[in-house]
């Protein structure tokens, strides 16, 4: 073989060798998705004519039937995390499995108006498990889910704010007649007695994050009431509580802006689960959902209670839309749901908002002082972004696609030669052309020289 041909043969191989990747239509790759065996694009599609805020938070609804033999999460293994088209992984953080629907959340960047992007669903083996007691930023999950409190929760990477019961109690400002502590299985826990004699408090808030007023927001928190033991104990009319149904009024979500001493501006969705004898000793009183607020210094409480709070685990949210003269409270349980909207302007412009809690003592001057106490526990609370009139962006998943041939474990692996393809890498072109370029300069140059030679 002589030279020219070797030299041809260099060539080739090098275009082999760093230029064509046998590998999977819309696939991607980087560090940290080398190791995926399959991935499902899914395209976020912004109609609104304006884009979604820097960052914002996505809701996927990942049904596992859909996905069966490929995904696996039981709430401490999850082989699937999502990553941009580069390969940087998304932070997301699983919030609940309902009946094989699982709810994500995503931290994106913004997504211009009318416009979409493409984003992926990196599926690993089935022996592959992503989620990760060391801060994991990729998939984590709401802290209740796992068999440990908290243990694979990453929900600090993915919202604005982000509060669970292993924040640290330093980070909170706690009003001197609550106590905050954690439970033996992780919640957060609040006692307390309200220091305004009936008129409210602020028993915490989350001090280390405040958010501008001027961008539009989601408060969402999950707790409950956990009630006093009644038994034995009577009312002034003689009548036998019942068992276990007295419990202190506290919010389980509330927005508050805070002026130290000067005022305290708020809004929370309260309850009081249970019931207690009325006064004339014969029915129950069933406290119900509701709206509290502050207001300069003022707390108006209990507006338009509805339905029955129940004891159980409580779902709750308030939007806020900056500049708007109303806010939106939902609050859901096992005992009903309710959804209230109230129109006045309580938050300031210009004032920065907290994540915390309102409370009172609210029950009738003839219970016993039991039941004046704040008793809550509290799984997480936390602040998304929104657009100004709430519109999520749409969602479409594409087929599941290999993108690896490793060895998959267990997986019954199926390939379709039309998912093949050449997938050409652009700064790999731009390397050969230079080295061709390169090339042709040092030929021409023996080719002269060995002309001079002669």
């Amino acid at each position: 073989m002589n030279v020219n041909n070797k030299i041809i043969v260099i060539i080739i191989a090098f275009i082999l060798l760093f230029t064509i990747n046998l590998t999977l239509n819309n696939s991607h790759a980087s560090l940290n998705t080398l190791n995926a065996l399959y991935n499902v694009p899914i395209t976020i599609i912004n109609s609104q004519n304006i884009s979604t805020p820097n960052p914002y938070q996505q809701q996927i609804t990942l049904n596992e039937s859909e996905f069966k033999g490929f995904i696996v999460y039981n709430g401490d293994f999850a082989n699937f995390e999502f990553s941009y088209s580069n390969g940087t992984i998304i932070p997301a953080w699983i919030q609940q499995n309902n009946s094989g629907n699982l709810i994500i959340w995503l931290k994106l960047h913004s997504i211009n108006a009318s416009s979409s992007i493409i984003i992926y669903l990196d599926i690993f083996s089935l022996n592959d498990n992503l989620l990760s007691n060391l801060g994991n930023i990729g998939i984590g999950e709401a802290p209740g889910l796992s068999e440990v409190y908290g243990e694979y929760d990453n929900g600090n990477y993915v919202f604005s704010i982000y509060i669970n019961g292993n924040t640290p109690l330093s980070d909170f400002s706690i009003a001197p007649n609550f106590k905050l502590s954690r439970t033996a299985n992780g919640y957060l826990n609040l006692t307390g007695i309200s220091a305004w004699s009936g008129n409210g408090d602020i028993p915490f808030y989350y001090n280390k994050t405040s958010l501008p007023p001027y961008y539009d927001y989601i408060a969402e928190g999950y707790g409950k009431w956990w009630l006093s033991d009644m038994k034995g104990l009577t009312d002034l009319y003689g009548q036998l509580y019942s068992p276990d149904n007295i419990s202190g009024d506290t919010d389980i979500i509330s927005l508050i802006q805070t002026g130290g001493s000067q005022y305290t501006d708020a809004i929370g969705v309260e309850g009081i689960p249970g019931a207690i004898k009325g006064e004339n000793a014969t029915s129950y009183i069933y406290y119900a959902f509701g709206i509290d607020l502050f207001s300069d210094g003022g707390f108006h409480q209990s507006i338009d209670n509805q339905g029955i709070a129940g004891g159980n685990w409580v779902y709750a949210s308030i939007t806020y839309i900056a500049g708007a003269s109303n806010f939106t409270a939902y609050e859901s349980s096992s005992s009903g749901s309710y959804s209230f909207s109230y129109y006045n302007p309580i938050l300031k412009n210009g004032v920065n908002l907290y994540l915390g809690i309102i409370g009172s003592e609210t029950a009738p001057p003839q219970t016993p002082l039991i039941s004046y106490l704040a008793h809550a526990w509290y799984q997480w609370l936390y602040v998304r972004c929104i657009s100004p009139d709430n519109t999520m962006p749409n969602i479409i998943f594409g087929k599941i696609h290999l993108i690896s041939v490793q060895n998959p474990g267990n997986e019954n692996l199926e390939f379709n030669a039309q998912d093949f393809s050449f997938i050409i890498n652009p700064l790999l072109i731009i390397y050969l052309i230079i080295f061709i370029f390169l090339f042709f300069i040092i030929f021409m140059a023996v080719v002269i020289i060995k002309r001079g030679y002669k």
